[in-house]
Formats: structure tokens, C-alpha cells, sequence
């Protein structure tokens, strides 16, 4: 229930729908926060402190889910934020938001839901 947590509609139903894990939301964040830079995993597991392994599984579904896209030229896969539409980047932005001020209810419906995913 959204308003038991005080997040919006919106946001549940994209986090409800795009979002399996923590790990894939911190990617996602760090992505939109530097919005003019490509990033491989092995520079996002640097940032985020995680394994090189898991941030390309999850860079690579956020490919799938039109959030970045693929911009190297050859070698390493190189990421960059890029939702696929403007609406998209506004849930995007409410999302960033809700997490920045109410980052365990964000957590807690992630992991309510992360049998579904």
C-alpha cells in the first residue's frame, strides 16, 4: 500500500515493475546522478563497492528496460543513463526522489516484492 509507505503511485508501480534488487536501484541512481558519463562495470562496481560480475547483470537489464543504453565503441560495454521517453524520466526523477527522502520504504517494497522478480 503506497500511502503506508508514502510513496507514490507512480513510483510503486515502477519500482514494483523494474526493480529487482538494490544493487540494480544504486546503479540506476549512480547512472542518473552522472548523466553525461559512460560507465563499464568494472567502474561501477568501483563506485558502488560491489562485484564487476553482478553490476553487468544489472546494467545489462537496465539495457532491457530502455533506463540506459549501450554506448561503447568497442571493448567493455560502456553505459549511460538514457530512459527510453521523457514520462519515463520523470518517474525516474520521482523515484530518485522518494529515495533520497524515505530510503527504507523504497528498500522495503524492493524487498517485499523481490519474489516476483
Amino acid at each position: 500500500m503506497p500511502e503506508e509507505r508514502g510513496l507514490s503511485e507512480a513510483v510503486t508501480a515502477f519500482v514494483r515493475g523494474s526493480i529487482s534488487s538494490v544493487e540494480q536501484l544504486a546503479i540506476l541512481l549512480l547512472l542518473r546522478a552522472n548523466p553525461f558519463r559512460s560507465w563499464s562495470a568494472t567502474e561501477v562496481s568501483r563506485e558502488l563497492r560491489g562485484s564487476e560480475h553482478s553490476a553487468g547483470l544489472r546494467l545489462s537489464d537496465l539495457l532491457e528496460s530502455k533506463l540506459v543504453e549501450d554506448r561503447s565503441s568497442e571493448g567493455e560495454p560502456r553505459y549511460v543513463y538514457a530512459p527510453a521517453s521523457e514520462a519515463l524520466r520523470g518517474t525516474l526523477d520521482a523515484v530518485a526522489e522518494a529515495y533520497a527522502e524515505r530510503p527504507h520504504s523504497v528498500i522495503a517494497l524492493i524487498y517485499s516484492d523481490s519474489s516476483s522478480h
